[in-house]
């Protein structure tokens, strides 16, 4: 087999690892949002277990997803766009603070 043709073989391997990447960056962002808006608008102030969750793993999707993005290559335009729009929302729900309800989460 051929440098070229093995060259062309890593390409399209690391293409579609990309892809996949751009999609786990997208559902854990997803994921992550979701979370957030239940901290936001199901748990109280106080601190509870289940609020502290919530936070965490919200938090936890964020951080996730600005560790993974630097390590696609070549994000198309769209993606990248998106993905920016999502850790946007994300970070701007988490400095959201929880409203207060009698029940907690």
């Amino acid at each position: 087999m051929g440098t070229d043709s093995q060259l062309a073989k890593l390409a399209v391997l690391r293409a579609k690892t990309d892809r996949q990447l751009l999609q786990l960056i997208n559902s854990r962002l997803e994921r992550g949002l979701q979370i957030a808006r239940i901290h936001v608008t199901v748990c109280s102030n106080a601190l509870t277990e289940c609020s502290a969750q919530h936070r965490a793993s919200a938090e936890g999707a964020y951080e996730e997803a600005l560790k993974l993005l630097p390590t696609v290559r070549e994000p198309d335009e769209r993606s990248r766009r998106q993905i920016e729009a999502k850790l946007n929302e994300l970070r701007t729900v988490l400095r959201v603070r929880p409203r207060a309800f009698s029940a907690g989460c």
